[in-house]
């Protein structure tokens, strides 16, 4: 996948009882390979540099909990906006999707 910022939400059990929760944002930068490991403590993340990528990134999950795991990565995206002064503003839009 491309480099850039995606969010992180994520939920677990029964898939009908998933109960979607926003995690965090995360800057994948090229080369890189992320674990999203979900345990009994909660979730984290590692990650590793991986020239084999070739300038893309790639996210996956490793489950040491006790039930099923289901993340979603949604892109933000971020517009550079000139003001009045001359100087650059960014301004982030974040669009989430849910499947019900």
């Amino acid at each position: 996948m491309p480099p850039g910022t995606y969010t992180i939400d994520w939920a677990h059990g029964e898939e009908s009882n998933w109960d979607w929760q926003y995690f965090d944002t995360l800057d994948m930068q090229p080369n890189t390979k992320y674990v999203l490991i979900y345990s009994v403590n909660g979730l984290s993340i590692d990650e590793s540099e991986d020239s084999s990528l070739l300038g893309y990134t790639v996210i996956c999950g490793r489950n040491e909990g006790s039930d099923a795991l289901v993340f979603c990565l949604e892109p933000v995206q971020i517009n550079a906006l000139r003001t009045k002064s001359g100087s650059i503003k960014n301004e982030a839009t974040l669009t989430y999707q849910h499947l019900d």
